[in-house]
């Protein structure tokens, strides 16, 4: 039986990519990730994957689009062509037409972890790859976690803990999603405004579809309850339906910020901070480094420093900056980053 032992995931929404990251890296992947198709494609350039996954509904791009793409950055050499799987929901247009568009497998998000690693280990085996059922989807698995709680998360209404750690597989795995999911409630909640208000119905139906996935994966199904319902009334064109529920929607997407905010946010002013204060020299180096790395569009880089910035104390103007780069990193809107630090 051969053995994959590299993987790409291809999706613009962050907590998506780390929590199939996670699960494949369990799995003994060398995992990279990309957030957009440039950085897909530059990553494609330079390493050979045995398997790449790929969101179907990317913000301004499909799955086969994507999936096209980056065939033509594979650099030719006669190394095998990667398997190729479709990410999304069974009622995605693409969920009927993946293998005729190249793709070896549906997975629905979020990607049960048993199903991945089952359909994984069939694909590498060539005499039960040559039998795999053209399944139209992964089902879930719905065996019970034991009962444990996080201090604090567990009283937070709509949440449920114990299934976002069944999901992210501990309780380290699911804190680290769930603190990605509280910092961009913020600019994504923003994001489904603006196109409600836009009457942008194509991208409207695209983030709430997101939102319906990484909502599940931490547990608060309720919430992705609402976005599942949402996004069907995009997809069937039930304009009405949007504009009597998108309200109650960003009001309960928006409530978890409050309530995550005591567990993730930053110290508040007049708080204790032992943090060291941040030099202007390192404040000028991270500055500058994000414009570099936001002209090459590459998510990950700009991350790192945004990352490495949250280890120092800042001023309010710096700190304000920071938040808004982060945000728009979050909305993968490279021009704000760059007006950002700009003549900084």
């Amino acid at each position: 039986m051969q053995r994959f032992q590299t993987a790409l995931v291809v999706d613009d929404d962050h907590l998506e990519r780390e929590y199939l990251s996670e699960l494949l890296l369990r799995k003994g992947f060398v995992v990279k990730d990309a957030a957009s198709v440039p950085n897909a494609a530059a990553v494609v350039r330079g390493m050979r994957f045995d398997c790449i996954f790929i969101d179907d509904r990317m913000t301004r791009h499909f799955g086969r689009e994507v999936l096209a793409e980056l065939r033509k950055s594979i650099p030719p050499g006669g190394n095998p062509d990667p398997l190729y799987f479709l990410l999304g929901d069974i009622r995605d247009p693409g969920a009927k037409t993946y293998r005729e568009d190249g793709f070896v497998c549906f997975l629905e998000k979020p990607v049960d972890a048993a199903g991945l690693y089952e359909t994984l280990d069939t694909l590498a085996d060539p005499e039960k790859a040559e039998k795999f059922v053209e399944d139209a989807a992964l089902t879930r698995n719905t065996e019970e976690t034991e009962d444990r709680t996080l201090s604090g998360i567990g009283r937070i209404p709509g949440l449920n803990p114990e299934t976002g750690i069944a999901n992210c597989g501990s309780e380290e795995n699911y804190l680290s999603a769930l603190k990605i999911f509280y910092e961009s409630i913020r600019p994504k909640a923003d994001e489904i405004e603006h196109y409600f208000e836009e009457e942008d119905w194509k991208n409207y139906t695209i983030k709430v579809h997101a939102l319906k996935s990484s909502a599940r994966i931490i547990g608060a199904l309720l919430l992705s309850g609402q976005a599942a319902d949402l996004e069907e009334a995009g997809n069937r064109g039930n304009f009405v339906s949007i504009r009597e529920n998108t309200g109650s929607l960003l009001q309960v997407y928006r409530g978890f910020e409050d309530a995550l905010a005591p567990i993730f946010a930053a110290p508040a002013d007049g708080a204790a901070d032992e943090r060291p204060e941040a030099d202007a020299a390192t404040i000028a180096d991270a500055y500058h480094s994000i414009g570099e790395f936001a002209d090459q569009m590459d998510y990950d880089l700009v991350e790192m420093v945004l990352k490495s910035m949250d280890e120092y104390r800042l001023g309010e103007e710096d700190r304000e900056r920071f938040k808004r780069i982060r945000s728009a990193l979050s909305a993968i809107d490279w021009d704000t980053i760059r007006n950002e630090v700009k003549n900084v």
